[in-house]
């Protein structure tokens, strides 16, 4: 029988290589970005809307319906090796929250992955400078480094959404466990030793200089959709040390940090 947890991460904080590395233990896998937390939602929402509201509305077989929604994550991963699985996706949004809790009672927990927000923008607008044909330019019509800054940081975008989900599980009663990306970079023996003991798994001896890129179930990151390179990883761990003044201005290196600070004060 699997178990389910929760992987939680800003884009550009360490996703990609983390769980290319963890994953060498063949007993647990950290996903990619999950589709599960949005078809969660839509699940929920379509009981009471549309055609579909009106069906059940007629004739409301509602625990036959719950039935699909609590057999969600069994379904989708029964073709999965790993007998332990982090979703990736912004599940400590409230609302997603809200609906884990009326659906399962399975123990879940939380991996949150963190990141310096300064450092993960900077990487953003490195990667958009090296590889022009990405989903960034496309929505900001190349755009300045601010408009890039308000499409990212603006309420919906990829990282406002996944700053809030992390907040807002380090607010409530889950129990999480935090994996800073300087530490599994510079140390990540121990790093990974504490992953283990928080989520109650025996250690595995990983392979740090023979990093292959990340493959779930057989399958491999298409990159043409957002941007070549975007989770391209080096051989061997070792962070990419870069002036980030090179990319992002002053004064948005400060409003940056500032929103970290009451973020996480």
């Amino acid at each position: 029988m699997k178990k389910y947890h929760f992987l939680v991460g800003a884009p550009r904080s360490g996703n990609t290589v983390v769980a290319s590395v963890l994953n060498q233990n063949r007993r647990i896998c950290l996903t990619a970005q999950s589709p599960l937390c949005e078809i969660l939602y839509f699940l929920d929402k379509g009981k009471n809307e549309g055609s579909l509201g009106k069906i059940l509305g007629n004739f409301p077989d509602n625990k036959s319906y719950n039935n699909i929604i609590k057999n969600l994550f069994d379904s989708y991963y029964a073709a999965w090796d790993q007998e332990i699985i982090f979703d990736r996706a912004p599940w400590g949004n409230p609302g997603h929250l809200k609906l884990l809790k009326k659906y399962f009672d399975f123990e879940y927990k939380f991996l949150i992955l963190r990141r310096s927000l300064v450092e993960i923008f900077a990487s953003f607008m490195k990667w958009c400078e090296e590889n022009p044909n990405n989903y960034i330019n496309e929505a900001t019509n190349s755009g300045t480094v601010d408009e890039k800054f308000d499409y990212l940081f603006h309420p919906e975008g990829h990282l406002s959404k996944y700053m809030r989900s992390i907040v807002d599980i380090r607010k409530s009663t889950y129990f999480y466990h935090e994996i800073f990306y300087d530490e599994f970079v510079n140390k990540p023996e121990e790093t990974i030793e504490k992953f283990y003991n928080a989520f109650g798994i025996d250690n595995y001896e990983h392979d740090f200089n023979n990093i292959s890129q990340l493959k779930l179930n057989g399958i491999k990151y298409d990159d043409s959709i957002c941007g070549h390179n975007l989770h391209k990883l080096r051989p061997v761990l070792k962070k990419n040390s870069y002036d980030v003044e090179q990319y992002i201005p002053s004064h948005l290196i400060k409003k940056i940090e500032e929103i970290e600070s009451i973020a996480f004060p």
